[in-house]
């Protein structure tokens, strides 16, 4: 009876063969295990690149050098953002940046633009990220951001939607057509934000 037991485990045990397999031929298996191990090591140490006692290429510099501002005369410029509120931590990063590695050294004044009216919150946070700056926040008129009147609506709407059927990156969004207008048309024109004289 036992006998009969073992029999009918060894025919349901659908990993039987193998064993008996790797039994049968363990030691051409431990053979081909070994060869795949010193194939594996002697790939490993054929990558192994040593690294030179000495800095063969030393950077010009490490970190960041001070501007030297006596070198030209400053321009007449404006450093200008435009943003959303919903865009306030990213402004205020960028302020921070702009302003340690490049603007404390000429103090540029900013201009941060806006289609809709800027929040007190975004205000103040940004103003206090500026430490001390020249900041003016504008709201830009709807005439500059908007559809024009020769504007063919229905037919602006029908191209945005064909542009989001072809997956075109920021196609079907009205808002983000009415800023690449403004980006190559007003602010590039002699308009109120064109320059500060700050």
């Amino acid at each position: 009876m036992l006998h009969f037991r073992l029999r009918q485990a060894r025919l349901t045990n659908p990993f039987h063969p193998f064993g008996l397999f790797a039994l049968r031929y363990w030691k051409i298996l431990s053979f081909i295990a070994f060869l795949v191990l010193l194939e594996l090591a002697a790939h490993i140490r054929s990558f192994n690149i040593a690294r030179p006692a000495t800095n063969l290429d030393p950077p010009f510099h490490v970190g960041c050098q001070e501007i030297d501002s006596n070198v030209a005369t400053r321009a007449n410029a404006t450093l200008a953002m435009l943003a959303r509120n919903s865009d306030m931590d990213g402004a205020i990063a960028s302020v921070k940046s702009v302003q340690k590695q490049f603007n404390k050294n000429f103090n540029y004044p900013w201009v941060f633009l806006n289609n809709e009216a800027w929040s007190d919150e975004f205000i103040e946070k940004v103003i206090e990220a500026g430490a001390g700056a020249t900041m003016v926040f504008e709201t830009i008129p709807t005439n500059m951001w908007g559809y024009p009147e020769w504007i063919d609506r229905e037919r602006a709407q029908e191209s945005m939607e064909e542009m989001q059927r072809q997956r075109i990156i920021y196609g079907g969004v009205e808002s983000y057509h009415h800023m690449c207008r403004f980006q190559s048309g007003y602010v590039t024109t002699n308009t109120p934000y064109h320059v500060c004289h700050c």
